[in-house]
């Protein structure tokens, strides 16, 4: 069982045996200028430790997390407590009636 903002979520979704850790990717532009043999790379903003969640939940707890998108708040999941922002929900498959599978992303703050 896990929750943010103390709405609560099961990890995974139908036999889901692997749990997400953070990653860390760089934000950039890869520019091709015309008549250039090389690319020209542009990194911009923080590298931020980012989480994809794969969550099985209700109508009621996705309604709740809904809210959530663009919220920040406390994220408690079997790897600890961490204070995070909940970017995006992607995804929303039918897993049986009452209950559904999604992918929470999360950005650590």
């Amino acid at each position: 069982m896990a929750s943010f903002r103390s709405h609560l979520f099961l990890e995974g979704a139908e036999g889901a045996g692997t749990f997400p850790v953070w990653h860390r990717k760089a934000r950039s532009a890869i520019l091709d200028l015309p008549g250039s043999n090389e690319d020209i790379i542009q990194r911009f903003g923080r590298k931020s430790d980012t989480l994809g969640m794969l969550a099985t939940v209700t109508a009621s707890e996705l309604a709740a997390l809904y809210g959530d998108i663009g919220q920040s708040g406390s994220l408690v999941y079997h790897l600890g407590t961490y204070t995070a922002y909940l970017d995006d929900i992607d995804g929303h498959e039918i897993v049986d009636a009452d209950l559904y599978a999604v992918n929470l992303q999360f950005i650590r703050q």
